[in-house]
This record gives C-alpha cells, sequence and structure tokens, in this order.
C-alpha cells in the first residue's frame, strides 16, 4: 500500500512512518496540507484536477499545520 502522510512534526513522522512500514506499506512524507493537494493534482497545483491513477492508496493527515491544514486540505481533494 502507498500511504501519503501530511504532518509537520518530526517525532510524529518517525512514529507513523515507522508503524506503517512495519505493516508493509510505502510511505511518503509532506510537510503540509498544501503540498499535498499538489502531489496528488496532475498540474501539480491546489486548484488542479487530480492525477488519475492517484499516485497512493490513502492519505493521512494532521488536521493542524501551516500553509494548508488537514481539514482544507481533505476539502480541496473531495471537490
Amino acid at each position: 500500500m502507498r500511504i501519503l502522510l501530511a504532518e509537520d512534526g518530526a517525532d510524529n513522522i518517525r512514529l507513523i512512518a515507522h508503524h506503517l512500514a512495519r505493516a508493509g506499506a510505502t510511505v511518503q512524507n509532506v510537510e503540509n496540507g498544501r503540498l499535498a493537494v499538489e502531489l496528488l493534482s496532475a498540474d501539480g497545483t491546489v486548484d488542479g484536477p487530480l492525477r488519475d491513477p492517484p499516485p497512493v492508496d490513502l492519505f493521512i493527515s494532521d488536521m493542524q499545520m501551516p500553509e494548508m491544514d488537514g481539514y482544507e486540505a481533505t476539502r480541496d481533494l473531495r471537490k
């Protein structure tokens, strides 16, 4: 399973990525929701369409991050 983890805390990144990797997942980390949305969009912007097929199977996000929090990132991805 390919997982995109949007998390800005170094300790949380290490802990979450460690457990997910032990369970067999490949984890890619970004530091905020804006970077996550840009990575998942076809044109690398916040307003672009999503990539098809998506580069990840699951998106896990912290809710409080700089630039764009997890709530806003999730709303943008659901549009």
